[in-house]
């Protein structure tokens, strides 16, 4: 709920007033550049729930970050070898299409193995090593 409200307490002002007649056309104003003042409610009704009700834990959040970044530069490698073959002219667009396609089914695969692996070989030991629970 915090979560929620905080995000259209900021965000729903800010459209109203300067997005929506930003794109209009309407050159920003004084008022409308105030509508910016809104924004802050979104990480300070973030950072309550968060602290209220403990929604994140610090290690969970750094693990699973890690392992994510991980994950996105295996696929990664393979996806900018492919962009890179296909400068030289060597792949077609289908085979452009099937090497992102095969990066996304096995985004998830590796991000899970990657997982697996840093669970029982460094974040579990570290754990016990420090004597953190």
């Amino acid at each position: 709920m915090w979560l929620r409200n905080g995000a259209v307490i900021g965000i729903l002002p800010f459209t109203l007033f300067y997005v929506v007649p930003f794109i209009a056309g309407v050159i920003p104003t004084h008022a409308m550049n105030l509508a910016v003042l809104s924004l802050p409610f979104i990480p300070l009704t973030w950072a309550y729930a968060i602290l209220r009700y403990r929604l994140m834990d610090v290690d969970i959040i750094f693990q699973e970050g890690y392992v994510y970044t991980l994950a996105r530069c295996a696929c990664g490698r393979v996806l900018w070898a492919g962009i890179l073959r296909n400068a030289r002219g060597e792949l077609s667009g289908t085979a452009m299409v099937a090497l992102i396609l095969i990066a996304a089914f096995v985004f998830q695969p590796i991000r899970n193995w990657i997982q697996e692996q840093l669970d029982r070989y460094y974040f579990t030991r570290t754990a016990t090593i420090t004597g953190a629970h």
